[in-house]
């Protein structure tokens, strides 16, 4: 087996930091998302933040399996109400 040369998957995203722990949710139209968090800042890790943003597949060139991308142009930020 052969490590992708596009490792890791979720990394920097615009100016979110400390990216991971992600997961993947199909929404009420069908279309694939990711959820994911971010550090707080560059200097403070909590809490941490939530996001969602839609993902993309691009056709692989070589007969290769295609590529999943993050579509970056729309990052939902995610507040959470306390009850």
């Amino acid at each position: 087996m052969e490590k992708r040369g596009l490792q890791p998957f979720l990394r920097r995203c615009k100016s979110l930091v400390g990216v991971g722990h992600h997961s993947f949710f199909k929404d009420k139209n069908g279309k694939i998302r990711i959820a994911f968090h971010s550090h707080k800042s560059t200097k403070e890790v909590s809490p941490r933040e939530m996001h969602i943003a839609n993902v993309k597949f691009f056709k692989s060139v070589n007969g290769e399996p295609d590529i999943l991308k993050i579509d970056t142009t729309e990052i939902i930020h995610c507040k959470i109400i306390e009850p």
